[in-house]
């Protein structure tokens, strides 16, 4: 698969966020995964909230703002999201990642989950960003999996977890919707640009 645990190092990481100056990385002497655990703990209760509601809201969608048309919607989409999706979601395996290392298999699945929800997301998006982003979510859950895999940190349950939701999965569906959506949003677009400036 390509993938090898030594690839990713901890030790780049924890300089990048020395670099940043906002994180508290715990003691010099710890190893690499413990001081990124300590320092990404600032954000626990946002992360606790976000696990929480990938529980129990398995609908959510990303809502339009209010008096916005739907090519509004569209252009803000492509526009904001894909900086801001994509970051977060390479915080996210950096902390799936950092709990394996830290033997917290059940953080890590809660890092999937909500990556798994983003994704599910962004299925009902009827555009090529949103199939790009969502691809990139899959890209980055898959590090989180395979080091799981390599460290053996998955329980069966949690293996069977992830192969049930990853079975769900169609690309190849969501790309046609894509497309399709793609031709009617542009025709719209020409249109709103036309009548708007």
């Amino acid at each position: 698969c390509g993938y090898s645990p030594g690839a990713i190092d901890l030790e780049t990481w924890v300089s990048a966020l020395k670099r940043e100056k906002d994180y508290d990385l715990g003691s010099p002497d710890a190893p690499p995964a413990e001081r990124l655990r300590h320092a990404l703990s600032r954000f626990d209760d946002d992360f606790s909230a976000l696990a929480e509601a990938a529980r129990n809201r398995p609908e959510s969608r990303f809502p339009p703002q209010k008096g916005e048309t739907s090519v509004e919607r569209r252009v803000r989409t492509i526009e904001a999201y894909p900086p801001n999706i994509l970051g977060f979601h390479e915080f996210l395996a950096m902390k799936g990642i950092v709990a394996i290392e830290t033997n917290d298999p059940a953080a890590a699945l809660e890092c999937l989950r909500i990556q798994l929800r983003y994704a599910q997301a962004f299925d009902a998006e009827s555009n090529l960003m949103a199939v790009l982003l969502r691809a990139g979510c899959f890209t980055m859950m898959k590090t989180v999996i395979h080091h799981g895999l390599f460290r053996d940190s998955w329980s069966e349950d949690d293996l069977e977890w992830i192969e049930q939701q990853l079975a769900d999965i169609d690309f190849y569906d969501h790309f046609l919707r894509a497309a399709r959506g793609e031709l009617s949003f542009y025709l719209a677009a020409f249109d709103h640009f036309n009548t708007t400036g």
